[in-house]
C-alpha cells in the first residue's frame, strides 16, 4: 500500500484512480459499496496539490483491490426464473417468489433500473415513535423536494405495468422475520433484500446468475442500481452482502413495484400471502408478456414505466468545500494509550500544582 499511498496523494492522480475504479466497476458494481471515504479525499484540494490519504481510504482502496480478480461478471450468466418481491413494514419484513417464463425475465432484466442518484434520508425515523396512522414509504421520497405528481415524472410511481404484471399472478411465502420498531423503514426494507442475497448466494451455481427481485422503496431500488449509497446505515448493509454477490457472481436486479401491487407487503402487516391471481383475465398486454411476444408495444411501455428527467445541476457539479472527516472508532489499544496519556498528563499537572 506504500505505492498506492504515494500514487493518490497528488490531486491529478487521485482523481484518475477513482475514475479508474469506477469503470472496472461497472459491471460488478457491489465492489463501490467498499468506498466512502475515497470519494471525498480529494475535495479540499486542487490542481498539482500533493497531501496525505487518510488511513481509512488507503484501507478502501485495499479491499477493492483484493476483490478484484473477482470483479468478472458473465453478461450471458442464466436468468433465475424465480421472481422475488420483498418488503417491509414497522415491525417486520418478508419476502415472497413466483415463476415466470424465462423469456419475460430476460427482457424484465434488460429493462431494469441502472441509474441511481440521491438517495437519501428525507428525515431521522429512528428518533421518534411511529404513528400507527401515517405510512412511513410515504414519508421517503426518492428525492427530497418531490411531491406524488413529480415523482410520477420521474417513473418511480409510474409502475402500472409491474402492477398489472405481479397481480396476474400467485406468490408464494418465502422467509418473514421480525425486526426493530424503531429502525429507519429504509434500512428495513434493506434488510430482507440482504436475506434473499445471502440465501441466493449459498445456492451453487456454475456460471452465476441473475436475479430479479421487485422493491417498492425507491430508495434501495436506486441504491442497488447504483452499487453504493451516501447513507452510512444503507452503506453498510449493502457492503455486508457485496461479498455474497462478488464470489458467486450473483447479479441482482432490483425493479420498482408500486407499494399497493408489492405481494411482500400482505405477510408484513399479518396478512396471508396472496397466492392466487388477483385479477381473473390477464390484460392483453400482460398476456403479451406472458407468452414472450416483446413489439414496439411493449418497449414504448417499459419506456414509459422508466421515463427519467434531467439530472439537477448540483448533482452533475463536483463537491467543493473542506473534505468529509469520518469518525473511526479507536481500537482497544488505542483508547488504552489515549486513557494513558490522560493520566500522565494529569499527573504533571497535580505534581506542578504541589510545588
Amino acid at each position: 500500500m506504500p505505492e498506492l499511498a504515494v500514487l493518490c496523494g497528488i490531486y491529478g492522480t487521485a482523481l484518475a484512480i477513482i475514475g479508474l475504479v469506477v469503470y472496472v466497476s461497472l459491471y460488478a458494481r457491489p465492489a463501490l459499496s467498499f468506498l466512502e471515504a475515497v470519494f471525498h479525499e480529494a475535495d479540499a484540494y486542487g490542481p498539482g496539490e500533493v497531501f496525505v490519504p487518510s488511513r481509512r481510504a488507503r484501507g478502501e482502496l485495499a479491499v477493492w483491490v483484493s476483490f478484484v480478480p473477482f470483479m468478472s461478471v458473465d453478461l450471458r450468466a442464466n436468468v433465475d426464473t424465480r421472481v422475488f418481491a420483498t418488503d417491509a413494514s414497522s415491525r417486520s419484513c418478508a419476502a415472497v417468489a413466483t415463476e415466470l417464463p424465462e423469456e419475460l425475465v430476460r427482457e424484465l432484466w434488460r429493462q431494469r433500473l441502472r441509474r441511481g442518484v440521491l438517495q437519501k434520508f428525507a428525515g431521522d425515523a429512528s428518533a421518534r415513535e411511529p404513528d400507527p396512522n401515517v405510512d412511513e414509504k410515504q414519508c421517503f421520497s426518492w428525492s427530497d423536494g418531490l411531491d406524488a405528481d413529480e415523482e410520477t415524472s420521474c417513473g418511480f410511481q409510474a409502475g402500472a405495468l409491474v402492477a398489472d404484471l405481479c397481480e396476474s399472478v400467485g406468490w408464494a411465502p418465502v422467509f418473514q422475520y421480525s425486526v426493530r420498531r424503531f429502525e429507519h423503514i429504509v434500512t428495513k426494507e434493506a434488510r430482507p433484500i440482504c436475506t434473499l442475497v445471502r440465501r441466493l448466494a449459498a445456492e451453487v451455481r456454475p456460471g452465476g446468475s441473475r436475479v430479479l427481485n421487485f422493491a417498492d422503496s425507491s430508495t434501495n431500488v436506486g441504491a442497488w442500481a447504483k452499487g453504493r449509497s451516501s447513507s452510512r446505515r444503507l452503506a453498510w448493509l449493502l457492503r455486508q452482502v457485496a461479498p455474497d454477490q462478488l464470489l458467486t457472481d450473483l447479479q441482482v436486479g432490483i425493479p420498482h413495484v408500486p407499494t399497493q401491487a408489492n405481494p411482500a407487503d400482505a405477510p408484513t402487516r399479518g396478512k396471508p400471502v396472496r397466492r392466487a391471481p388477483l385479477r381473473s383475465e390477464r390484460s392483453d398486454l400482460v398476456d403479451a408478456l406472458m407468452s414472450g411476444r416483446f413489439d414496439a408495444r411493449t418497449d414504448a411501455t417499459f419506456a414509459a414505466s422508466s421515463r427519467s428527467e434531467a439530472l439537477p445541476a448540483d448533482v452533475l457539479e463536483p463537491a467543493k468545500g473542506p473534505p468529509v472527516r469520518f469518525r473511526v472508532p479507536a481500537s482497544g489499544a488505542s483508547q488504552r494509550r489515549r486513557e494513558l496519556s490522560h493520566r500522565r498528563r494529569a499527573a504533571a499537572r497535580r505534581a506542578a500544582t504541589r510545588a
